[in-house]
């Protein structure tokens, strides 16, 4: 959005080329984008880092994807899926903070009567993933959103514990993740996180 109020609409990843046709944010193609849907897509996130360039994740029917984008994009999958679902629901809404230059991209995935809460990071040519929590999830609904902030002591993934009924937030420590309770009693729909200058972090969900 411009100073005067307009916005610039484009795209950072798009199903198909169209040569000589300038787009804003110089869109990368993604075959698969093809098959997206309104009922197998879930959601997108963004953080923009100090220089201005946008961060971008988006869920897709075959799985976690991140774009990054300044004049031109250039996007890359994190997470494949391994199949393409006909209805959204195996992936939930990720998350993306930003640490410098560095993306961190977090999701809840179901996973054999499962939640797993995951995390990447960019490492070397591809992602290095970690299981930051994972939830014994018989019977569950689709996985909510999981959000991701950066804080002082590092990433903090705040992510909705549906076996439990609870909003839980999870941290590095010691080579691994430790799980705290947010809050219990609570759905956590639409759950999203903001980490602050000062290093507070905000979530926010409806219940």
């Amino acid at each position: 959005v411009a100073e005067d109020g307009a916005w610039t609409q484009g795209a950072v990843a798009q199903a198909e080329e169209f040569p000589n046709v300038p787009v804003p944010f110089g869109p990368t193609h993604v075959q698969s984008l093809k098959s997206l849907e309104p009922d197998n897509a879930n959601g997108t996130s963004i953080a923009v880092a100090e220089n201005g360039t946008r961060h971008v994740a988006f869920a897709t029917n075959d799985g976690i994807w991140y774009s990054s984008s300044s004049d031109t994009s250039t996007t890359e999958e994190v997470s494949e899926l391994g199949t393409t679902l006909n209805v959204a629901g195996a992936l939930g809404r990720p998350g993306i903070a930003v640490d410098g230059s560095t993306p961190w991209v977090a999701c809840t995935a179901s996973v054999s009567g499962s939640h797993e809460v995951r995390v990447a990071t960019p490492q070397g040519d591809g992602w290095r993933q970690e299981v930051a929590a994972q939830i014994e999830c018989t019977g569950c609904p689709a996985p909510l959103p999981t959000g991701i902030g950066i804080t002082s002591s590092g990433p903090l993934v705040v992510y909705a514990d549906q076996a439990a009924g609870a909003v839980m937030a999870a941290r590095q420590e010691d080579g691994g993740w430790t799980s705290e309770t947010v809050a219990g009693g609570v759905e956590g729909l639409g759950l999203s996180l903001d980490a602050g200058q000062d290093g507070t972090a905000r979530a926010s969900y409806y219940t």
